[in-house]
């Protein structure tokens, strides 16, 4: 048996994954595939698609079109138009997840392209660095004379301000 069946036969979910029946995906609700009429809600919220520069920086349906059929409008066209079955699954999940996104302001227009708000970098810090710790091994003496180690960790040495005097006395055969 392999492992995922093993975990899916224990957890009580069926194999068919995201064919199951409604109810048992406890995730549907915010990953799943959005109705129809949440989908026309989501779309008509839209300003429509329009090429003037008022529109540069806002995410309009043509854009929303361009990004989940690509180079066939009239798949979008259909379905817009009241036909629920001209998109197929992938299509619908793509757009409800791009929507979904939209809507949470996830995805944002900058220079006429829609990118991910981490992409601007407009408002995401910069990572923190976490402080430097050094690990130290020290030899102690214990019961019995037996050596016992122990790790200490403490903050980085500074950098020393000069060259120690050993190395710079240190020249190679043959340089001046």
């Amino acid at each position: 048996m392999r492992r995922i069946d093993y975990v899916r036969q224990t957890a009580r979910v069926p194999h068919n994954g995201l064919n199951a029946p409604p109810g048992e995906n406890p995730y549907a609700d915010d990953f799943g595939i959005l109705s129809y009429s949440e989908t026309m809600r989501l779309i008509r919220k839209l300003p429509p698609g329009s090429n003037r520069r008022e529109f540069q920086n806002v995410i309009t349906t043509a854009d929303v079109r361009k990004a989940v059929t690509g180079t066939h409008p009239e798949i979008w066209s259909a379905f817009v138009n009241g036909n629920e079955g001209a998109m197929g699954r992938k299509l619908r999940r793509r757009l409800s997840v791009l929507l979904r996104r939209i809507e949470a302001g996830h995805i944002v227009k900058l220079y006429g392209e829609m990118m991910t708000h981490e992409e601007t970098g407009a408002t995401t810090p910069p990572p923190e660095r976490k402080p430097e710790m050094v690990y130290r091994v020290t030899l102690e003496t214990g019961p019995r004379g037996v050596l016992r180690p122990t790790i200490v960790r403490s903050e980085p040495l500074p950098p020393p301000k000069q060259m120690p005097r050993l190395f710079m006395d240190f020249r190679l055969p043959g340089a001046k």
